[in-house]
């Protein structure tokens, strides 16, 4: 028998609604969500989260990913959640197109995972309005990188960010039964309320940051050009069609 602790990680890039859906998760007071956070930064982005969100103070002697995630296994009756930083894997000009999390994750915890999609044109879209990630983003590295993801969670539970959108109450079922956690549909309410996840903001071009329930957004500009671009690439139209997104 696999003695090892289960750990929950939901991989996501950027644009997917992670902020939106970590917020609804962290809701619950029986999880603790670690956001947006990377095995290369060796642990520093999860204590200052915990310090500063939760008032658990990780040893600074303990200088590792694996580490601190074993400490807050020892020390906290909470489920941890971690939403994976995977942008950092796969939407960078030189990266290892590889989920880094699960590689180093996988030898110590028995993962539970689950994956966040959006469809492609409307995420390049929002990504291109959003400053952070426009500063370096390009149509060609945005579809390297959404291929490569897709093909690294294949196996792995699915939500989409449309199916977050208009049917939420089915979502967390689907995120209770991947994750092995009763997430309950109280997490929906006043999300917009929590304010212990990392994310967006309003200076950065996010729109959706204000909403206080969830509802769909208007199309953005360039999304019909956009879309005809994104057709003429075979594999990135056959991970649409996998995931049930029409180009």
């Amino acid at each position: 028998m696999d003695k090892r602790i289960s750990v929950s990680i939901i991989h996501q890039l950027s644009r997917t609604g992670g902020t939106v859906f970590a917020k609804i998760l962290g809701n619950s007071r029986e999880i603790l969500v670690l956001s947006e956070v990377h095995p290369s930064r060796r642990g520093r982005d999860i204590r200052e989260q915990c310090l500063k969100f939760h008032k658990i103070a990780i040893p600074k002697s303990i200088d590792s990913y694996t580490d601190c995630i074993s400490f807050l296994e020892e020390h906290t009756t909470k489920k941890i959640i971690i939403r994976d930083l995977s942008h950092q894997d796969f939407l960078f000009r030189r990266c290892s197109l590889n989920a880094l999390s699960v590689k180093t994750l996988a030898d110590r915890f028995v993962l539970n995972r689950l994956a966040l999609v959006r469809n492609p044109v409307d995420q390049f879209l929002s990504m291109m309005n959003f400053a952070p990630i426009k500063k370096y983003m390009s149509f060609e590295l945005f579809c390297r990188g959404y291929i490569a993801f897709n093909h690294s969670i294949e196996g792995v539970p699915i939500i989409r960010y449309e199916d977050l959108i208009r049917y939420p109450e089915e979502v967390l079922r689907t995120t209770s039964s991947a994750l092995n956690i009763n997430i309950s549909s109280a997490s929906l309410n006043a999300f917009h309320a929590n304010t212990k996840i990392t994310g967006d903001n309003v200076k950065d071009g996010s729109r959706g940051i204000e909403l206080k329930e969830l509802r769909a957004l208007p199309q953005r500009q360039l999304y019909s050009e956009t879309r005809e671009k994104m057709r003429k690439i075979p594999h990135l139209k056959n991970v649409c069609d996998r995931l049930q997104y029409s180009l």
